[in-house]
């Protein structure tokens, strides 16, 4: 069993390892209709961004974080924190979609000074 592993679940080296099922089963049955995974993932990433260590560029689209963002499926587009609409552009060679906003409305966006604020930190 890989040494990482056993450290990210917080296990001792002889401590028993629960089979990789376990994990998946409640990744896909338990946690299904949850954001635990992502919060956990966009909080690790926020302590590598603190840390200097990422610049995060993966993770946020613009200055949120995508979780902040809520998806209608039946316009297809996303509304921001600040309730303003992105809408779809295009798709990249790597299969991503993409998403833009309307510079001039963001412009003035209240929530950017907490944004600066975050970052300074």
């Amino acid at each position: 069993m890989n040494i990482a592993y056993r450290w990210f679940l917080g296990l001792r080296f002889h401590d028993p390892v629960p089979h990789h099922s376990t994990i998946s089963w409640n990744r896909q049955h338990r946690f299904k209709d949850t954001n635990i995974f992502q919060d956990i993932f966009d909080e690790i990433v926020l302590l590598a961004m603190n840390h200097k260590m990422v610049g995060g560029r993966v993770l946020f689209t613009g200055l949120f974080p995508k979780w902040k963002f809520k998806y209608e499926k039946e316009r297809d587009l996303y509304i921001c924190p600040n309730n303003q609409e992105l809408t779809y552009r295009t798709t990249t060679c790597e299969g991503y979609r993409e998403y833009k906003f309307d510079s001039k409305k963001c412009h003035n966006c209240p929530l950017l000074s907490n944004v600066h604020a975050q970052k300074i930190k």
